[in-house]
């Protein structure tokens, strides 16, 4: 009998136990989101939402654009996939074209965005390997044969334009001859890293001599930091102001521990002065009856929901510029390729209002034994809101009191997007952002 007793008891502890580890503050150490996001909250203004273009309204002879610019806030433009490229530019050593620079630059200066232009593509003139296949044309992936004439482009394009241009990107996704992963595979750049840092100090000097104090950022390197690793321990990290990489990720919890894989090398180089910049990242939609690839998903409702929780996830980790991909690509726009809205769009701005003027994170996961609830606070004069979202296919749905519990908070005040607001409210919690405000303190 009291061999029962206590092993009953043992039982209602054990239970008891579970329950206040599940409520307690998850423990970064275990918690991607929170290892993400603790410590690197900051206050988020426009400058941290930037875009891409590919068929903006320039009024060009050969323009077929049909996107204009858009009534949300942007403080940044990405010049990537828009004919900007260094053999539009220069596409002979003594032929300039700068009508579509000129026009993107004076489009963003008349919106109030900072422009970031992305370097290269190599012109079949200057380049190593000419006849090599590249994204598009020939050539253009390989090394510049001539660094003087590299050095050239970024001067003549730094002197036009001063600091109308805000800041410049190395390269787009470079892959690394030195790494058996890349060996042999085509890209955007099939090159040494040696190459590479050279070209980033060729760069470097030319800023200095005509646009001094303009920031140059690494390359915009993806799919792992082993990339950017080597670059800065190449001699890269002594040229650069900014630590640019793509945040493309299979899922956001994905995206954490990348982010958290990226905090780690700017740690241990050193680098905690060099602010991280998300100079690509959109969420592809499926052509129907095409294999889905990593990070791809089968609808635009997906895609608006998963982008809307790498903004968040994002801010709340420090990221200091976010540059979607793109306003209208076919793929992963916000708007289609004839300027219609897609469901990202409405995602895009409500995170917008949700954030501006609002000090983001941390994210973390309330429940560490159930995992697929992440929640990331925000603050902002109207006090203390949680933006919160579940993995899983089917909505989670909590009672009010025992989602407070999980936050650290006295009571939910309002929840206009999950239901009436009272204490014995059901809340459904699902992929799409539900904001809930709340009174913190001790809970009841």
């Amino acid at each position: 009998m009291i061999h029962r007793l206590v092993h009953r008891l043992m039982r209602l502890l054990s239970a008891a136990l579970l329950i206040v580890l599940g409520t307690m503050p998850s423990a970064a150490g275990t918690d991607p989101y929170l290892q993400a996001t603790q410590g690197r909250s900051q206050t988020i203004t426009p400058a941290f939402f930037g875009t891409h273009f590919h068929r903006l309204e320039l009024g060009l002879p050969d323009d077929e654009g049909r996107t204009r610019w858009p009534q949300q806030p942007l403080g940044h433009l990405r010049l990537w996939d828009a004919q900007t490229t260094w053999f539009n530019l220069q596409p002979a050593p003594q032929t300039w074209q700068f009508e579509r620079l000129d026009a993107y630059v004076a489009a963003a200066e008349s919106a109030g965005a900072r422009v970031l232009l992305t370097l290269g593509m190599t012109p079949a003139w200057n380049s190593t390997r000419p006849d090599e296949p590249c994204p598009y044309t020939q050539g253009c992936s390989a090394e510049p044969r001539d660094l003087t004439a590299w050095q050239d482009y970024v001067r003549t394009v730094a002197r036009r334009y001063g600091t109308r241009i805000a800041a410049y990107e190395l390269w787009n996704e470079p892959l690394l001859s030195e790494l058996p992963r890349d060996r042999g595979q085509r890209g955007f750049y099939t090159g040494s890293v040696h190459r590479l840092v050279a070209m980033a100090e060729a760069a470097r000097q030319a800023l200095d001599e005509v646009s001094p104090g303009t920031p140059l950022c690494t390359p915009g390197f993806t799919n792992g930091v082993d990339r950017l690793a080597l670059f800065l321990s190449a001699g890269g990290e002594r040229q650069v102001q900014a630590l640019c990489f793509h945040l493309y990720a299979e899922s956001n919890l994905k995206l954490a521990q990348t982010l958290v894989s990226l905090q780690r090398l700017q740690r241990e180089r050193g680098l905690g002065a060099l602010p991280i910049w998300n100079t690509e990242t959109g969420v592809e939609v499926a052509a129907p009856g095409e294999k889905l690839l990593g990070g791809v998903v089968t609808d635009w409702d997906s895609a608006a929901t998963r982008l809307a929780q790498a903004l968040v996830l994002s801010a709340a980790a420090g990221v200091e510029r976010f540059y979607q991909y793109a306003w209208d690509n076919r793929r992963s726009g916000l708007v289609d390729d004839q300027g219609r809205p897609r469901p990202a769009l409405a995602a895009f701005a409500q995170v917008q209002d949700w954030l501006l003027e609002r000090r983001v994170g941390p994210c973390r996961q309330p429940w560490l034994n159930r995992p697929g609830l992440v929640a990331c606070r925000t603050q902002g004069a109207d006090g203390v809101h949680w933006l919160l979202w579940h993995t899983g296919a089917e909505p989670l749905r909590l009672r009010r009191p025992v989602l407070a519990r999980a936050l650290g908070a006295r009571e939910l005040r309002d929840s206009p997007e999950a239901g009436r607001a009272g204490p014995g409210d059901v809340i459904a919690i699902g992929q799409a952002l539900v904001r809930l405000a709340v009174a913190e303190g001790k809970p009841r």
